[in-house]
C-alpha cells in the first residue's frame, strides 16, 4: 500500500479497490458464470444449490462494490473499507462452493461444505456507518430480491412441490414491505386501557 493511500485510508475510511483485485474479482465472476453454463444440464440438487449460492454470493458482492467494480479499466474509485472488507468476504467463499458443486455434480454427497451455506462474519464498520456502505447494501439487497423473485416465479408453476418455499418467501417479503417487524409490536394502547389485542 502507497503512502498515499494509507493516508487516505487513515483520514477519510475509504480504500481504493486495487485494480488487482478488481480484475480477479470480475474473472471470478466470469468463472461463476462459466459454472452456471456447465451445470444447465444438471439435475442434482445439492450440486445445484452450492452452484446458486456462488451466483448470489457473486452478485452480491458485485452490487457491494457497484461504482468500483463498473470502472474497471478507468480511474479507480474508493469505496469504505468496509465495503472492500465485506465484499472479500463474500468473493473469498464463491471458490470453494464452485468446487462443491463440481463435486456433487460428478458425485452426489461428496462436496465437505454442509447446506445451507452462511454469508461469513458480520463486519462492524465505523460509527456511523458510511453512507455508501449502506447504498451497496442496499442494491445487493435488491439483487438478491430479483434473483429469488425470478426463482420463486419459475417454482410457482410446479405447484405444491415448493409450498413451503413460495409461503416462506411470500412471509418475508410481506414483512419487507411492512417494514421488516411485525406490525403489532408498534400498536399503542391509550392509557389505562386494559386487553388483549
Amino acid at each position: 500500500m502507497g503512502l498515499f493511500s494509507w493516508i487516505r485510508e487513515s483520514v477519510t475510511g475509504e480504500k481504493v479497490c486495487p485494480i488487482e483485485h478488481l480484475e480477479s474479482y470480475r474473472r471470478l465472476g466470469e468463472q461463476v458464470y462459466d459454472l452456471h453454463v456447465e451445470m444447465a444440464g444438471c439435475d442434482r440438487g445439492r450440486a445445484l444449490a452450492f452452484m446458486q449460492a456462488a451466483r448470489a454470493l457473486q452478485t452480491m458482492a458485485d452490487a457491494l462494490l457497484g461504482d468500483a467494480l463498473s470502472s474497471f479499466g478507468g480511474q479507480a474509485k474508493p469505496v469504505p473499507v468496509i465495503t472492500h472488507d465485506q465484499a472479500d468476504i463474500w468473493y473469498g467463499k464463491i471458490p470453494d462452493l464452485m468446487i462443491a458443486a463440481r463435486q456433487e455434480a460428478a458425485f452426489e454427497r461428496s462436496a465437505r461444505i454442509e447446506l445451507p451455506i452462511r454469508l461469513g462474519p458480520q463486519l462492524e464498520g465505523p460509527r456511523p456507518c458510511p453512507v455508501a456502505h449502506l447504498a451497496g447494501l442496499r442494491r445487493a439487497a435488491e439483487r438478491m430480491d430479483e434473483m429469488t423473485k425470478e426463482a420463486v416465479d419459475a417454482a410457482r408453476s410446479q405447484g405444491d412441490r415448493f409450498k413451503a418455499v413460495i409461503l416462506s418467501y411470500e412471509a418475508a417479503r410481506t414483512r419487507k414491505q411492512a417494514g421488516g417487524r411485525d406490525r403489532r409490536e408498534h400498536i399503542e394502547r391509550p392509557t389505562g386501557v386494559r386487553g388483549d389485542a
